[in-house]
């Protein structure tokens, strides 16, 4: 299956880095409106289109409207109160300044799990919707889950949160896949013993999200002098190989197995192939 992270990563990094006083919309204007009214001392200011930004007990947080919006559409007769509900709800969770609760788009990031991740994690909570982790595809066997930095340790991002947040799960993968092209810079080089083979290790638990900063692949792939194939085995550490070397991809599979089999915590074996900015299976 194709990933088109490429494609939203452009548009949204363009939406986050818009000042304070970008352009709005007619429906974000009349969400401020019931802030402004009905929560004052929260100082709402819009940030964007659908994106209002708040002053909670813990700081600045950033509220997205998408579900709001999508449920106005829906049942328009129910909007002003969907409105009131949406705006009163944000209230009373801003002022229990719970900083690990907190949502921040800031602090969002998306990694690569093995296939049916998400539902194991879940299976505690299997009579709780809101409770699951939010998931997308990534290419066979390999998914997207979303983290959150938070103060104490990552957390994984499930629907409660991104409910509160006012968040879609698209707009989630666009915020994540954006925050990667500001992930501290890692550097790879040629395995011992395998040349052909390059290791990128990162030491924040973060190291399969640069799998999404397409300038890193931009300048690997320059420097190797062309498409790579990759795997990401484990959590921090993705290896990868020159695509066109066939004989260093069958020992980039071999190795990218040898790897999960004897990981506590893998992420998966196959291996995925770039084509200009986005990923296939091997």
């Amino acid at each position: 299956m194709r990933s088109h992270w490429h494609v939203v990563a452009v548009a949204v990094a363009t939406l986050l880095c818009e000042p304070a006083s970008a352009a709005s919309d007619e429906f974000t204007e009349r969400v401020l409106g019931v802030f402004t009214r009905a929560a004052p001392t929260l100082q709402a200011q819009t940030k964007g289109i659908r994106q209002i930004e708040i002053q909670s007990q813990s700081g600045r947080l950033e509220i997205y409207l998408d579900n709001l919006e999508a449920a106005c559409r829906s049942a328009p007769e129910r909007c002003e109160a969907e409105i009131k509900s949406f705006v009163h709800r944000i209230a009373e969770h801003s002022a229990a300044a719970k900083d690990v609760g907190l949502f921040r788009a800031e602090k969002v990031y998306v990694v690569l799990r093995g296939e049916g991740f998400a539902s194991r994690a879940g299976a505690e909570f299997r009579n709780e919707p809101k409770k699951q982790l939010v998931s997308r595809p990534f290419v066979g066997g390999i998914e997207r889950i979303y983290v959150l930095d938070t103060p104490k340790a990552f957390r994984f991002v499930n629907f409660e949160d991104i409910e509160e947040a006012g968040l879609s799960p698209e707009r989630l993968d666009q915020i994540a896949v954006s925050n990667a092209f500001s992930l501290k810079p890692v550097q790879y080089a040629p395995i011992r013993g395998e040349p052909d083979i390059y290791l990128l290790a990162a030491g924040d638990g973060l190291g399969t999200s640069r799998i999404f900063e397409a300038s890193l692949w931009n300048r690997i792939e320059k420097e190797l002098g062309g498409p790579v194939a990759v795997a990401a085995p484990t959590r921090d550490w993705i290896v990868f190989v020159k695509r066109d070397n066939a004989a260093a991809v069958e020992k980039l599979k071999a190795l990218a197995g040898r790897i999960v089999r004897g990981e506590p915590y893998p992420v998966s074996p196959v291996v995925f192939v770039r084509d200009g900015a986005s990923w296939d299976a091997y």
